[in-house]
């Protein structure tokens, strides 16, 4: 699912000057809310339960990047087959 960062706001219902505070206030509320295990006989409850939870993992990395005075979405480096960044194995 690619989204925009305003459609993550939407999702936890915040304006986009949320803090990381808000995010994760409004995040454990709705999840809470739409849990799957609350939600047994709605099919949907899963979607939005996915949905609420990449919104808040998006937007708090987003958020304590910011801080930090870093770009986002930051590089995060390729790996090998082997599992490894530098080309040894791992294990």
């Amino acid at each position: 699912m690619t989204a925009s960062t305003a459609d993550y706001y939407a999702v936890l219902g915040l304006n986009s000057d949320a803090t990381l505070a808000d995010v994760k206030k409004a995040y454990r509320k709705l999840a809470r809310q739409h849990h799957p295990d609350r939600n047994d006989a709605d099919p949907g409850a899963i979607d939005r339960f996915r949905r609420i939870t990449e919104a808040c993992e998006y937007l708090s990395g987003h958020l304590k990047d910011n801080a930090k005075g870093q770009p986002w979405p930051r590089h995060r480096p390729q790996r090998d087959q082997k599992g490894s960044m530098f080309g040894r194995p791992t294990g």
